[in-house]
């Protein structure tokens, strides 16, 4: 009796021991469910590393609280121009994991066929993570559409835009804080001039944000500047407004532009982009506390006229800032770092630069302009 009982308890320990050995060792993993109107399967779930800012654009941002707007790594996270750690897919339930990770913070992209949402900061730590089930409605989707009439879109919502979408005369469009705005490349069969979205006379845009809940407007595809993939941008044409507040452009082939229209634009920030916001032929506006990062141009004034341009921060962009055509501005209280060409103009554009600071730029420290007059401005040579 005893020795079958040492028999039994001897296959007991054996049996313990294999299922122990044939368990997957997952290492630090986390896992979720998505659930999204219609069709949970085949989201994609992307990881990205936590990056922090820029030790020098977030010690500018606290230097000088009174320019630019304030943003965090999480309004900074440019999925379109960074490689995921990994990646997986949802099942047809919703159901999701990632497994072998290494303990720390991380960024989680949502996205399918241009739907998107993300997660910040998610911290992994030793062992399974779960995370709480995600709910979302299905995006909507704007495909070659033109706006007739007035029409406003709830907070918090996904919006695709595929072909080009036109804001017609005398017609409204206005988006509400917190809204993702993807942008698929804008060969629209109605042929909209190269504009991803465009507002026709009278016609009104605006994008109102806030200071907790951006509006962030993006490549749809992964769309990388300089491709010809990139989303065209955003144009305001002669006589039709666009508000733009607290808004995130990145990868934009021209994110934002006005021809011969009041220039109403606060507290955003221009990433990555080939230009980023560009004006011609303007009379009066406000371009107030933005900042303009990583472009190609920053900003770019074509025979503008008599209005300020002020509180803005430039930073690591091949221009800064650029003028040319008859005309003037007021340029003021902003901070010109890092980019290669900090501020320049030609063809007898005019004006004043009051109280900026121009520091470590590359080919042109400061001002390349005889027409330009630097008023009360350092330049620093780092």
């Amino acid at each position: 009796m005893i020795n079958n009982l040492k028999v039994y308890i001897l296959i007991a320990m054996s049996l313990f021991f294999i299922s122990c050995e044939m368990k997957e060792d997952k290492g630090n993993f986390i896992n979720g469910r998505v659930v999204l109107e219609n069709n949970s399967r085949n989201i994609k779930i992307s990881i990205y590393e936590a990056k922090d800012i820029n030790d020098t654009l977030f010690s500018i941002m606290n230097r000088y609280p009174s320019i630019g707007t304030k943003v965090t790594k999480n309004h900074l996270f440019d999925f379109n121009n960074e490689e995921p750690i990994k990646s997986t897919y949802t099942d047809k339930n919703g159901n999701w994991e990632i497994t072998d990770l290494v303990e720390g913070k991380y960024h989680i992209l949502y996205n399918k066929d241009g739907f998107v949402s993300f997660d910040y900061d998610i911290n992994v730590s030793n062992g399974e993570n779960a995370l709480k089930n995600k709910s979302f409605v299905s995006p909507i989707v704007f495909a070659d559409t033109t706006i007739s009439g007035n029409v406003k879109i709830k907070p918090f919502s996904n919006i695709i835009i595929k072909g080009g979408l036109v804001v017609d005369e005398f017609s409204s469009l206005e988006i509400g804080e917190g809204c993702n705005i993807a942008m698929f490349d804008s060969s629209s069969k109605l042929g909209f001039d190269k504009a991803s979205i465009k507002v026709l006379e009278g016609g009104e845009l605006l994008l109102k944000g806030s200071k907790d809940n951006f509006i962030k407007v993006y490549g749809a595809n992964g769309n990388k500047v300089n491709s010809k993939e990139i989303w065209s941008g955003i144009k305001v044409g002669s006589g039709a407004k666009g508000v733009f507040r607290y808004c995130e452009f990145f990868n934009g082939r021209e994110a934002v532009f006005y021809l011969k229209s009041k220039v109403d634009v606060e507290n955003c920030v221009f990433f990555n982009c080939e230009q980023g916001l560009g004006f011609e032929m303007n009379k009066s506006g406000n371009c107030n506390r933005n900042i303009f990062l990583a472009c190609n141009t920053g900003l770019s004034g074509v025979k503008i006229d008599s209005f300020d341009i002020k509180d803005n921060i430039y930073y690591g962009n091949r221009k800064g800032a650029f003028f040319y055509g008859l005309g003037s501005c007021d340029f003021r209280n902003s901070m010109v770092c890092k980019n290669y060409i900090g501020l320049s103009n030609i063809e007898l554009f005019s004006g004043i630069v009051h109280e900026c600071n121009f520091v470590a730029n590359d080919i042109i420290p400061a001002i390349n302009s005889p027409e330009l007059k630097p008023n009360h401005c350092s330049i620093l040579f780092i």
